[in-house]
């Protein structure tokens, strides 16, 4: 318990402000009342601080981490609160990460005060933490401004930064014009011409669901449309967690059922195009993750999206649309208002202080800044960034070794499996259908893929049609979630650039994907048993190929009668190949 006596700037009477750390989860979670009452009283609130929003969070990505709550009494009266955690030696906001705005929360009369004697406090407690990193703070909170006074008097060592900036389109005309309000339909180039297209070909529909089943069944193809989105730059989707998407579905089963959570949609003749995961919160709209149909990109269809959006919320009364952190170009098009993010760094180390210092002033120079806006550098940077929290730094510079060798020494060995008699397939763990596709359905194999229209991938898979292949996918809520490929006469081998020639009678089992988030479902064994069903009754004989460390598939395959029969093998020095079998 600590305390600090303030001066009440209305009646001049002095008060005593005391903080109670929280760091157990029941006390946590009876904070709920009290929370969302202190929020309402706040002077910039949003979803993201709702008492419900940090719990969720907590469910899921709170193991290995403390609460470190510091609730901020008057009296038998809370005014303020500050959601922190700690982890290892660093003090931050409960979600960081996957929170776009986050705050202290207080009653905006005594926020500076509450804002000192949380300061304070932690100061008192230097033993508890190395660094406290408060993140995404935006300049509409009255925290910045307290926070810079605080700190420079303090003496504690500090950086206060704007790290990036969040759009928004609120509305400025009145009341009785919002029924023939416009988004805008002409400030972006070719918009209009998308949303024609769309019209034309199917015709073009936008829907909002808010019931929280509607919600869970499509996400699944919100994931997989992310996942095609971001899978060959160097952030690849945060949906390859496991954890990210059990998110999704926690947050849904908390808000849906207080109106919150929405899934924004637009279709072309009945075709998913582009998905927004939005909070619809006290006339504030948050367009909290967008996932598009990439098949569709070239046709801008996210924004098409954000466009219909705009337009109908503004119509039904809503104060602003809030497209939350990210600088993209289109979004300064779509929006007329923008506020800077924040970051507050304090220190105890004076090194890793006078280290993070020097970096920044480094970034400056002329040197550092041309190095900084190297795209080569931003994609290692990110790409280095993205396998330290996949792996962590120990696990990173463990495998650092391996992966040198074997750019010099590369040997890869492919195993050949015959697939004896099918048996009968195990029942999945969520129902799905199996159908054999043709090509009349190429248009929806590509957009599971992620292929573009005259992409190389769709170039495929029109030539596997052209070349008789089947193709098998299992279903979920009508949503393809799986698919297989049997191919006739060659196989190609990517794993070390070469083709396969199949005799007459052998078909090859290739390019078998299941959604990530429901690997482990059994869906791959499940389908490839009726793909084998059909196979065998064709009396072929079939054959799949898959690199010898491949342990993840060995149970499908040994599971679908599959023995291993052969093996093909590469060496490549330096990059050059100079053995093959």
């Amino acid at each position: 318990m600590t305390q600090s006596v303030v001066d009440q700037v209305k009646d001049r009477r002095p008060i005593v402000l005391t903080i109670h750390k929280i760091d157990s989860l029941a006390e946590f979670e009876g904070l709920e009342g009290v929370w969302n009452e202190l929020l309402a009283k706040a002077e910039f609130e949003t979803v993201f601080q709702m008492h419900q929003w940090y719990r969720t969070w907590w469910k899921v990505f709170g193991d290995n981490r403390r609460l470190y709550i510091l609730q901020v009494n008057d009296s038998n009266r809370v005014v303020g609160i500050a959601p922190l955690m700690i982890t290892g030696g660093t003090i931050e906001f409960i979600g960081a990460g996957n929170t776009d705005y986050a705050d202290i929360i207080a009653d905006k009369s005594v926020k500076r005060e509450v804002v000192q004697v949380v300061i304070d406090y932690l100061r008192e407690h230097r033993a508890d933490w190395q660094t406290l990193i408060l993140s995404q703070i935006t300049e509409r909170s009255l925290t910045v401004p307290a926070l810079r006074d605080i700190l420079a008097a303090s003496g504690m060592r500090c950086r206060i930064e704007e790290i990036e900036q969040c759009y928004a389109y609120a509305y400025e005309g009145t009341e009785e014009e919002r029924g023939s309000f416009e988004a805008g339909l002409n400030n972006y180039r070719n918009l209009r011409n998308a949303v024609n297209y769309f019209n034309k070909n199917g015709g073009m529909e936008y829907r909002s669901y808010t019931e929280q089943e509607e919600i869970e069944k499509r996400l699944p193809q919100v994931f997989k449309f992310h996942w095609n989105r971001w899978k060959d730059t160097p952030t690849p989707s945060k949906f390859l967690n496991d954890d990210d998407c059990r998110f999704y579905y926690e947050i849904t089963r908390t808000f849906a059922p207080l109106g919150i959570a929405r899934l924004e949609t637009l279709t072309m003749g009945g075709a998913p195009v582009a998905y927004v995961y939005s909070f619809d919160y006290k006339q504030d709209v948050f367009l909290y993750t967008a996932a598009l149909n990439t098949f569709y990109n070239k046709k801008s269809p996210g924004i098409v999206l954000y466009y219909q959006i705009t337009d109908q919320y503004i119509r039904r009364g809503h104060k602003s649309i809030d497209y939350l952190r990210g600088g993209e170009q289109y979004k300064g098009r779509l929006t007329n208002r923008a506020y800077g993010n924040f970051r507050v760094a304090v220190y105890n180390s004076a090194l890793r202080y006078r280290l993070v210092t020097s970096y920044q002033n480094f970034k400056q120079t002329s040197l550092g800044r041309m190095l900084v806006g190297n795209k080569h550098l931003k994609e290692l940077q990110l790409k280095l960034g993205s396998e330290i929290r996949h792996r962590g730094v120990k696990g990173l510079l463990k495998a650092l070794p391996a992966t040198i060798w074997k750019r010099i020494f590369d040997y890869r060995v492919i195993l050949v499996w015959t697939m004896g008699e099918p048996q009968p397939p195990r029942d999945t763990k969520i129902p799905v259908t199996v159908r054999k596709l043709t090509a009349e359905d190429i248009d929806r194999i590509a957009t599971f893929y992620g292929a573009e229209p005259k992409s190389r991938k769709y170039g495929v898979l029109q030539e596997r049609f052209e070349n008789n292949a089947d193709c098998y996918a299992a279903f979920h809520n009508d949503i393809m979630v799986a698919i297989l490929w049997g191919e006739y006469g060659k196989s190609y081998l990517y794993e070390i650039d070469k083709f396969y020639q199949l005799k007459d009678g052998e078909i090859a089992l290739v390019d078998g994907v299941t959604l990530p988030q429901l690997r482990g479902h059994r869906i791959q064994p499940y389908l490839l048993a009726h793909a084998m069903r059909d196979w065998w009754e064709a009396k072929l004989k079939t054959l799949s190929f898959t690199m010898s460390d491949n342990y993840r598939v060995f149970p499908v395959l040994r599971k679908g009668g599959g023995t291993v029969t052969g093996k093909v093998r590469s060496l490549r020095l330096f990059g050059k190949e100079v053995f093959r079998s």
